[in-house]
């Protein structure tokens, strides 16, 4: 992991989206949080490396925010969310997310998955590659 790995993290339980904050800033990433879609479409400004999306959104269902981030972007998206059903993941990952991860989890899991998704990413000057 590069020091500078930028983690934006979309979850709207504020005590989940605190456990996995200080859980990715003790391990040196720098973390910009949102408990809603609309802010995190504001804080895709700070150019995240990857994006970590809970799909149960106040202002937007999960799967239209990863939907409509991958219009402009290339940041692999994690899906962390409570909906283990078989519909829901299909509909994440065909909406863009790169993995989805079924809430209860470990936040080792999710360390993982997260090093395995940025390690896949070829380095370039700006984390917030454009698909187009």
């Amino acid at each position: 992991m590069a020091p500078a790995d930028r983690v934006l993290l979309v979850e709207d339980d504020p005590a989940l989206r605190r456990v996995v904050e200080v859980s990715l800033t003790v391990r040196g990433y720098q973390v910009d949080t949102a408990a809603s879609a609309s802010t995190a479409l504001e804080l895709t400004e700070h150019h995240p490396d990857l994006i970590v999306v809970d799909l149960g959104l106040p202002d937007m269902d999960g799967v239209d925010l990863v939907s409509r981030l991958r219009t402009s972007s290339t940041v692999p998206i994690l899906v962390a969310s409570a909906r283990d059903a078989r519909t829901a993941k299909v509909a994440a990952l065909q909406a863009g997310a790169d993995d989805y991860l079924p809430k209860p989890f470990d936040v080792e899991q999710l360390l993982i998955r997260i090093r395995t998704l940025l390690s896949s990413q070829p380095p370039n000057g700006d984390p917030l590659r454009s698909s187009a």
